[in-house]
């Protein structure tokens, strides 16, 4: 049962913390700890950390114990560069590249005990009562709509639109109320919407 974590956006080169992934690859969970504690790199407790997410992720998912692990896959990759300047002589600059890496760590079984993944239990639901008082809706009342009565169609639409809108769109029937007002201009004419 395959096991991953993953750490992005570190502030050390690939090229350096390949060095240690190197080291580590293949090896039990145990004696790739005992190394990375050893070793005097800056990334290795990047690397120690990375590696105790990964055994956490694999006791607490498929609860699997450490002894029984061992490092399938570790890679290393580059993750994106700060661009910086460095002044030289006469007026000249050259590029300094801050590389930035990205480790992912996979951790497989030793000897497979053919575990599944832990199913988390879900919250009880509880039924959604209702009041007892009916209440107002745009159809009608509780008792309309178990008793199978409904009110008509265009009532209820008119329920839906805001009172203070009421009469602004744009309806062929307001649009002749505006212009035998006088309210489109020569101006309004140009700059009026071309969905009308």
């Amino acid at each position: 049962m395959e096991v991953r974590a993953s750490v992005k956006y570190i502030r050390i080169s690939p090229r350096k913390v390949r060095l240690i992934a190197d080291l580590i690859r293949g090896l039990p969970v145990e004696a790739a700890e005992h190394q990375l504690m050893v070793v005097p790199r800056r990334s290795c407790p990047l690397f120690l950390k990375l590696l105790n997410s990964a055994i956490a992720n694999a006791k607490n998912t498929y609860n699997i114990k450490k002894e029984n692990l061992y490092i399938k896959i570790i890679k290393v990759d580059s993750g994106p560069s700060l661009k910086r300047w460095m002044p030289k002589a006469m007026g000249r600059a050259t590029p300094i590249m801050k590389r930035s890496s990205r480790i992912v760590i996979i951790l497989d079984e030793l000897k497979d005990t053919g575990k599944k993944k832990i199913k988390k239990v879900k919250k009880e639901e509880k039924p959604v009562v209702l009041d007892e008082k009916p209440q107002e809706g745009i159809i009608g009342t509780v008792e309309d709509i178990k008793g199978g009565t409904f009110r008509d169609e265009e009532s209820s639409v008119k329920n839906i639109f805001d009172k203070t809108r009421e009469g602004k769109h744009r309806s062929k029937q307001n649009l002749d109320k505006l212009r035998s007002k006088g309210k489109f201009g020569l101006i309004k004419k140009i700059f009026r919407r071309k969905t009308i």
